[in-house]
Order: structure tokens, then sequence, then C-alpha cells
């Protein structure tokens, strides 16, 4: 059995080159999600395989999800239509579901779109803010599909609902400088600033600007507040990742990054994703704190 015997129409571009490859690297690749597939596949929709002919950076997320959280020795459940992508039990018995999301780069007149970052040749800014912007759209899907679920009785009041975000079809705006960008789509933190000591250049401290939303190009607002509205309440957390379909035997588990949500009404405990960077966020005054956890595993599936 293989993920890679799909044909027809409208196969994804990274699809087809891992599909038809000549080349040892993708070969290597190739093999390695079919080992993915085989572990992972009795927790996946019946429909897996077709769906990630046609979008494999999205169901390659909710692949390498549900081989972490198999690594970490969660039961997961058996994949099934109607329901969250991913369904386990935390230690305590609270059920966690997790909805699996790969924000895309956007039409090519979507005039929010990320700029290219070398186009003819010239280095550009990163466009932070429409980055966020994509992040906030999935975040909302999400937050509403969950809202579905929980309407329609699949998911129960205080079970633990997790959004995990792939940045995998943003590339190349997929790396940030400080903290990991996807905070700053659930947390007003914006630019970073870096206070130094001019006589020793010792680092005196690490501030960050007020950002409290960002702005469409016709000049609307988008709230980049989500874990500190009641709108997020059923929200637990969010995890992100920057993995790629074809560069993942490069990339270990330390690329993954968790956060709670600090304001839910079904809170997660500390650790309950241990891979990669934890953030952990409280209620601080008319805020919040944020801290990392430095006790993350970053092992390789």
């Amino acid at each position: 059995m293989t993920l890679f015997d799909q044909d027809g129409a409208g196969l994804d571009p990274i699809y087809l080159r891992l599909r038809d490859t000549n080349g040892r690297s993708d070969a290597e690749q190739k093999a390695y999600l079919d080992g993915l597939w085989t572990r992972a596949r009795p927790h996946l929709d019946v429909n897996f395989k077709s769906a990630f002919a046609c979008n494999t950076a999205q169901r390659f997320w909710e692949l390498r999800l549900a081989i972490a959280f198999l690594d970490l020795g969660y039961a997961l459940d058996v994949g099934g239509e109607g329901r969250p992508d991913l369904a386990t039990r935390l230690s305590s018995g609270d059920r966690l579901w997790i909805e699996a999301v790969a924000p895309t780069i956007g039409a090519p007149n979507n005039p929010d779109r990320p700029a290219g970052l070398i186009p003819d040749g010239r280095f550009r800014p990163v466009p932070i803010e429409q980055i966020l912007m994509r992040y906030t759209q999935v975040l909302r899907d999400k937050r509403d599909q969950f809202l579905g679920y929980r309407q329609a009785g699949v998911v129960a009041k205080g079970d633990r609902c997790v959004i995990a975000v792939s940045s995998a079809a943003l590339w190349p705006h997929v790396a940030s400088v400080g903290l990991p960008r996807i905070l700053s789509a659930v947390f007003p933190i914006g630019n970073e600033r870096v206070i130094i000591n001019r006589g020793t250049l010792a680092v005196v401290s690490v501030e960050h600007e007020y950002r409290g939303e960002v702005f469409r190009a016709g000049g609307a607002g988008i709230p980049t507040t989500a874990f500190l509205t009641p709108e997020y309440a059923m929200i637990s957390g969010v995890i992100h990742d920057t993995a790629r379909p074809t560069g993942w035997r490069q990339q270990s588990y330390a690329r993954l990054v968790s956060a709670n949500n600090p304001t839910t009404t079904a809170p997660l405990p500390p650790g309950y994703f241990a891979w990669g960077e934890e953030y952990r966020s409280e209620p601080n005054g008319d805020g919040f704190s944020l801290r990392r956890l430095d006790t993350r595993m970053d092992g390789s599936p």
C-alpha cells in the first residue's frame, strides 16, 4: 500500500513531484511518508489518501500530527467523518480534539496576499501583517467549525479543543525572529525591540510593541487578540509547525510550537504536547504573562 498511487485531474504539484520522482532525496521522502501513513492510517479518515493527493500540505500536517501524538503515547481514536481531524484523551480522562489546517498564500488577485520576498532578485521586508491575516482567518474558521461540532453534539462542553496550524503552504514565509509568529495571531504581540547597553553591549531587555489588529488593504482591521476574548473561550490552545512535505527528513519535532489559551473554559495541562517549544500564558491584571517552558523534546518520528 502506498500514498502515491493516485491519478487524475487536480493533483497537487507537490504530490506529483513526489509520485513521479527520479531523484534519490525525493524517493527517500516518498518512502518515508508511506511509512508514516502506514502507522497513522487507522486514525485518519477513509478519504485521506485521495485528499492527500489533492491537498498535500494540509494532509501532510494531519499525518505529522497523528504521528506526533502517537509518539507521545496518546491512544488516538479511529478516524471518522463529521468530527475533528484527531481525537484522543488526556491522562486526566478529558477528551482532546484537534483540528488541523494549513493556510495557503492566497489567490494572485487577493490584495492581502503576502508579497514575494525576493521579487526581481531584490529583497523585500517580510509581509508580517499579511501573514498574520492568513493565520487569523483559519483560526476563525476552525473556531466556527468547533462551534458547529458543539451544536451537533460531537464535541461536549468541557472537551479540550486545539487548533493546529501549519505554515507548510506559506513557504518561504515560515520562519521568524524572536517569538514564534503564531503567537502574534492570538495575542497582541507586535514588533520586537532589543534594548542594549551601549557601554557594555549587553542586552538589557527585550520588549514588544502592542499590536491589537492588522489591517486589510481596504483599511478594515482584523483583531489579533483571539486568546484574550470570550469568542475563543472553547478553544484550549494552538499548535504550530513549519515543516513541509518535501523537507521533513531534515526537520525534527523541535519546529513544533504549542501555546495555551489563558481565557479558555477548558484549560490544557502544561506539557500535554511535549514536542518543540511550549508557551504558557496566564491572565495578569489587565493583560497577560507569557513564558516559555524549557523541558521540551525535539526528536524525529
